[in-house]
This record gives structure tokens, sequence and C-alpha cells, in this order.
């Protein structure tokens, strides 16, 4: 775990009311851990690429693109911070092509 002064950019699916795990998200806003993070236990999770929510959300269609920051942790798909900033809310046509920009790019 380290502590990340740059934000890390990373995509989250949400249920159609921007809700994940009975906690309510709004675009714009920033929410902060004060507790421990560790990938699968605590903080907030997102993944790197954006096809990588479907394995945690497979009939998700909500999506918005995040900045996790403070205390992070990563793996080769998802990154977990003491911090969230739910950055945009996007399409799923721009949620695609994020992932083919980061496949091709």
């Amino acid at each position: 775990m380290s502590a990340n002064n740059e934000p890390i950019v990373a995509y989250k699916a949400f249920n159609s009311d921007m809700t994940c795990r009975d906690f309510q998200y709004k675009v714009g806003e920033k929410y902060t851990q004060s507790g421990p993070v560790s990938l699968c236990e605590s903080g907030f999770h997102a993944c790197a690429m954006p096809f990588n929510c479907w394995d945690y959300y497979p009939d998700s269609v909500t999506f918005a693109e995040v900045a996790i920051s403070g205390r992070t942790d990563t793996n080769s798909t998802k990154v977990v911070g003491s911090e969230i900033l739910i950055s945009a809310k996007i399409t799923l046509k721009e949620f695609i092509c994020r992932q083919a920009g980061k496949v091709i790019g």
C-alpha cells in the first residue's frame, strides 16, 4: 500500500441508482474513508480497465470515470483507495470507447 498524491484514473460500475454495495454515490462528489484500505476487503474500489467492471457487476450499464487517491493499493485489474472522486458518469458508448482507447493506445 502507498500514499498516492496523484489520483489514479479508473472506472466503476454501479447499480442503476448509482449505488454500489449499498453505498450511494453522486457524480462530482468525493468520498473519504478513514479505516483500513485493502483490495477485496475495504476502501473504495474501481477497475483499471473499463471492461473489468463487468467482472464485478456483469449486468451493469451504469458507469463512471473515477479518481482514486489517498492510501492506495492495486493489482493487475483493480485499484482501491481511501478516497474516490466520481468524476463523470459515462454512457455505454463512452465506456466501450475508453476500453478500446486503452487497448489500442
